[in-house]
């Protein structure tokens, strides 16, 4: 599998998350504000990628002098491939004071950003995190405060990654770099590269808004709620009785902590289970079960609090 092949089924499999896990909230009734707010940044994302990359295929066609071609394999039938001089004329010439170059790696430079921005600014519950990109970009001035501190790590490497792009140098022109000297399959080459940038770039945007979704709505759960649930409502005295706790849109055979106890509120006393566990029924009457979940939410272990209530007959 080529290389940009190999990315776009990346990506495809991204969304497909998406759409799969939006598709199990729907079917058990939950709720889809979560991973709808995500999949519409998504989108954006995804439009902004094709138009990107539609653009780029332009520029491949003016290059060839040709409506378009269909492989690789149809440059062998192209004369003056090492011609150097066409290049130059299409993507280093000036107009209007810029070249076709330049105006390239301005229009990477607002996807980079804007989807880098897109990903950044968020809000979750109470908190709002946000990030904006200076005018004049430089690592050093780079404002990483407001982000979310899980986010830091990702942006710093996306953004030292890709700094040729971002970075305003005028001693380096960045399009006499790309294509300076070109001849038309290098030119087509570089291009190439580029279009590979852009599925990049949207392929590790979408991947974390995906981590995003997984982690806001506990981290590999898809929780809306839990609740315990036992087999009767009553049971006779000395039987036994499995307690399930539930966690609704739950992964399949995904086990999960719990402590319990039967009629007693101090948690010293309370007994370890994994995912179910069984009460007896020793106390003729009404029988509360306390207990707690430990599960994930935004990305942290935290306890939640069960009951559930039973009658043993006699």
């Amino acid at each position: 599998m080529e290389t940009r092949e190999f990315i776009v089924s990346e990506i495809e499999s991204k969304y497909y998350k998406f759409d799969s896990k939006r598709a199990t909230i729907l079917a058990q009734k939950g709720q889809t504000k979560l991973i709808d707010y995500w999949l519409s940044k998504a989108f954006i994302v995804s439009n902004r990628s094709e138009s990107l990359n539609q653009y780029l295929n332009t520029q491949q066609n003016i290059l060839l002098n040709r409506e378009a071609y269909s492989s690789w394999k149809d440059l062998r039938a192209i004369n003056n491939l090492n011609n150097k001089h066409q290049v130059s004329d299409v993507f280093l010439s000036e107009k209007e004071g810029l070249t076709k170059g330049a105006i390239i790696k301005d229009s990477l430079k607002t996807y980079l950003e804007n989807l880098i921005e897109l990903a950044l600014n968020y809000k979750h519950g109470p908190k709002e995190y946000h990030f904006r990109f200076p005018q004049y970009f430089s690592n050093n001035n780079l404002d990483y405060k407001q982000l979310n501190p899980r986010d830091t790590a990702w942006a710093s490497i996306l953004v030292s990654k890709y700094s040729d792009i971002l970075e305003d140098n005028n001693k380096e022109k960045w399009d006499e770099l790309q294509f300076k000297g070109a001849t038309i399959i290098e030119g087509l080459n570089v291009l190439e590269r580029l279009k590979n940038f852009s599925r990049f770039v949207e392929l590790s945007v979408v991947d974390f808004m995906v981590e995003k979704v997984e982690m806001f709505s506990g981290c590999g759960f898809t929780i809306a709620e839990f609740r315990a649930i036992g087999e009767a409502k009553s049971i006779h005295k000395d039987e036994y009785m499995e307690i399930d706790i539930q966690l609704i849109l739950r992964k399949e055979k995904d086990d999960f902590d719990i402590f319990y106890g039967v009629n007693d509120s101090n948690e010293h006393n309370w007994k370890p289970a994994i995912g179910r566990f069984k009460v007896k029924g020793e106390k003729i009457g009404i029988n509360k079960v306390l207990g707690k979940v430990r599960i994930k939410q935004e990305g942290e272990m935290r306890w939640l609090p069960f009951e559930y209530e039973f009658n043993v007959l006699e």
